[in-house]
């Protein structure tokens, strides 16, 4: 079975960043799909589940991560990352909520930080040994 990611974003050129960024991943190899609205999130898990869910903190008509999050929830156990402009304190946080497994700040992502984020990410989840996707270089 492809292992998949998927990242839910009402910007379509941050999907094309974190596709290009993504290949010179670990994880490349992992399929990869982006939607912009967090229904059509919902749709595309309902179709085929994800490995990990890279969820931007705000889309379009819902003001937080919140109602996108209960939405995933609800079709999806996969490990959901938070990507947003802010940091966590800025966003009055202070440490990552429940029910999300990591954090991209999108002001500096890099490659680096995506690999790092998804990585953890499946570590908490319990499947990132079962992915020996670090036997794999990127291209």
């Amino acid at each position: 079975m492809t292992r998949r990611i998927l990242l839910i974003d009402d910007n379509p050129q941050i999907g094309r960043v974190f596709e290009v960024f993504l290949l010179k991943t670990h994880f490349a190899e992992m399929s990869f799909e982006a939607v912009l609205t967090a229904e059509a999130g919902v749709a595309s898990l309902q179709r085929e589940p994800a490995d990990v869910v890279i969820l931007d903190n705000y889309l379009g008509l819902h003001e937080s991560y919140e109602t996108p999050l209960k939405l995933i929830r609800n079709v999806s156990d996969a490990p959901v990352v938070l990507m947003t402009g802010s940091e966590l304190d800025e966003l009055g946080l202070g440490s990552l909520p429940v029910g999300l497994s990591g954090y991209i700040w999108k002001v500096g992502m890099t490659p680096a930080s995506i690999e790092d984020s998804i990585e953890r990410a499946l570590i908490d989840a319990g499947t990132f040994a079962s992915a020996n996707l670090r036997d794999t270089q990127p291209s």
